[in-house]
């Protein structure tokens, strides 16, 4: 077999399996949680940079 298509079916499969894996978690995972729409980027922005300083902020994250 070449090497193209090998690696085509490889990736292609790979694909194929992205793809069942989203449609499974689609429907298996619940729905719900809070419904969050961001007004302007500014805000998009500050809850970004909120997140990051909260993640940075972590006491285990640069322990061994």
């Amino acid at each position: 077999m070449p090497v193209f298509r090998a690696w085509m079916i490889i990736f292609g499969s790979l694909g194929l399996i992205l793809v069942l894996l989203g449609l499974y978690h689609a429907r298996a995972l619940p729905s719900g949680g809070e419904d969050r729409h961001s007004g302007n980027i500014k805000e998009v922005a500050r809850t970004y940079w909120d997140v990051v300083v909260r993640f940075s902020r972590n006491p285990t994250l640069f322990c061994c």
